[in-house]
């Protein structure tokens, strides 16, 4: 009986440790949605429709520790209209983030070669 029990809670104590893991990757994605709101609220003249308005330095600033990868891939059709992925694209190139070419920004933008 003495083994049974010490199997029973190794396997529990596995469990809760894979359960671990598997909601560590959901932070990840949180985060990226937390990027996303933090961007719009720092570089929101940049990431309007219309024509294209330069980063100011308190965006570039943000940006810098912004994971502009993340962030496309967590964009969803939902956010074309107020976050659309060219803009957050524009506003990361000009502040120094490069996206690597094909990356795909949103639902409706993929990265370009010079992008």
């Amino acid at each position: 009986m003495g083994d049974s029990f010490k199997k029973s809670r190794l396997m529990v104590l596995i469990m809760i440790m894979a359960l671990q893991i598997v909601a560590s990757g959901g932070t990840r994605d949180e985060d990226c949605r937390d990027d996303l709101e933090s961007i719009t609220y720092e570089c929101w003249e940049s990431l309007q429709a219309g024509a294209l308005v330069e980063p100011s330095e308190e965006c570039c600033d943000f940006v810098k520790g912004f994971d502009a990868v993340c962030a496309c891939r967590e964009l969803d059709p939902n956010d074309d209209d107020f976050l659309p992925g060219e803009k957050l694209a524009y506003v990361a190139q000009d502040c120094g983030k490069h996206l690597p070419p094909g990356t795909q920004c949103g639902s409706k933008y993929n990265v370009h070669p010079h992008y």
